[in-house]
């Protein structure tokens, strides 16, 4: 899903992840006529009944991004729970390769705000274990891809 424009301050990407957010209006008039139908109740409870959903029916949490002034929100399915044992930014960066379909160091490094050298290490060690492989040998034609099921 993705909505145009970025998130309101004070609320960052990090927020969004930890599911700690509270709720702005972006359009207070939108926003009221929106509660006078009751498509809304403007409590605030949208995200964390999400999170609860999810969790009650076993589902991933979704992956918050920004891509060109969107912000982008990517629910995954139930196949994506094999990815529980990554931890956080391994994680985080399966998942947007496997979003994206493949993606080069400097995109995981802008991503993620990490350095060259941690992009290489966390790309690295997804490919060891086999989430990801890496495709060409060296220069910028080179890029990652998910590994599929099978050909793990």
């Amino acid at each position: 899903m993705k909505s145009p424009g970025l998130p309101i301050p004070p609320i960052t990407i990090d927020k969004l992840k930890a599911f700690n957010v509270t709720s702005y209006r972006r359009n207070p008039h939108i926003a009221e006529a929106f509660k006078a139908m009751a498509w809304i109740d403007e409590q605030g409870w949208g995200l964390k009944n999400m999170r609860q959903w999810l969790y009650d029916n076993k589902l991933p949490e979704p992956l918050f991004n920004i891509e060109d002034h969107y912000l982008v929100v990517t629910f995954l399915g139930r196949e994506h729970t094999e990815v529980k044992a990554l931890r956080g930014d391994m994680k985080d960066i399966y998942l947007f390769i496997k979003d994206k379909k493949k993606a080069t160091t400097k995109e995981i490094q802008e991503q993620f705000e990490l350095s060259e050298r941690n992009a290489q290490r966390y790309l690295k060690e997804l490919a060891g274990k086999q989430f990801i492989e890496k495709v060409g040998e060296r220069g910028p034609g080179v890029y990652f891809r998910v590994l599929e099921k099978k050909e793990r």
